[in-house]
C-alpha cells in the first residue's frame, strides 16, 4: 500500500514548526510527501500528483525525518 502527504507547507515551514513524534511515525509510513499550498493561478492539471507548479513532491527515503533536511547521498 502507497500512502502520500499533501502537507500545504513548504519544506522549510515544516522545519520551522514544532514536529512531534506522531507526525514523524505518520510520515515514517508514507512513500511521499506533496508539499506546498495549491495556488489557483498556478494550476496544472497535467502534474503528476500534484495541482499547482509551485508543489514539490518528495519522497520520504530521500528525507531525514529527524531534520526535514534532503539526504546528501542521493
Amino acid at each position: 500500500m502507497k500512502v502520500w502527504v499533501w502537507t500545504g507547507y513548504k519544506l522549510e515551514q515544516l522545519k520551522s514548526i514544532s514536529v512531534g513524534p506522531r507526525i514523524k511515525d505518520t510520515l515514517e509510513l508514507c512513500e511521499g510527501i506533496v508539499e506546498g499550498p495549491f495556488i489557483l493561478a498556478e494550476r496544472d492539471i497535467t502534474l503528476p500528483m500534484r495541482g499547482s507548479r509551485n508543489q514539490r513532491i518528495l519522497y520520504t527515503k530521500d528525507l531525514d525525518l529527524d531534520t526535514f533536511e534532503i539526504k546528501e547521498n542521493l
